[in-house]
C-alpha cells in the first residue's frame, strides 16, 4: 500500500515499474535488449501490468506472471522463472513446470470433456 505524491498519476507509476526485474532482469535497458534479441516468443500480455484506476484516483495493479491466452482450440500458458546468475537450469525448469500444473490440468480437462 502506498500514497502517491500530490499530482502523481497511478498509471505513470505502473509504467515506471514495468517491466519488473522479476520478468526483465537488471540493469533494465540491457536486459530488455537481450530479451528482444534472444527470446523466441512475443510476450503479449504476459508480465504486463493489469489493473484499474477509478475516477477518484484509487487504483490496484498486479503483474500478470501466471496467465494464459486462450481461444476455442488452443491455450498458451505463461509463467516466470526468476532466473539469476546462480540459478540451476534444471531446477528452474522444474519449478516453472510446477507453476503451470493447474493451467495444464485445466486445459486437459477442457479437451477431455468435449
Amino acid at each position: 500500500w502506498g500514497t502517491l505524491r500530490e499530482g502523481a498519476n497511478p498509471s505513470d507509476l505502473a509504467l515506471a515499474l514495468h517491466p519488473t526485474p522479476a520478468v526483465c532482469g537488471t540493469p533494465r535497458q540491457e536486459a530488455r535488449k537481450w530479451l528482444r534479441a534472444n527470446e523466441p516468443l512475443k510476450r503479449g500480455w504476459y508480465s504486463g501490468p493489469i489493473g484499474w484506476t477509478s475516477l477518484s484516483g484509487d487504483s490496484t495493479y498486479r503483474v500478470a506472471l501466471r496467465c494464459a491466452r486462450m481461444s476455442t482450440k488452443q491455450m498458451t500458458a505463461y509463467a516466470g522463472a526468476g532466473i539469476v546468475g546462480e540459478s540451476d537450469p534444471q531446477a528452474e525448469w522444474e519449478e516453472t513446470s510446477l507453476k503451470l500444473t493447474t493451467m495444464n490440468r485445466c486445459a486437459v480437462q477442457v479437451k477431455d470433456s468435449r
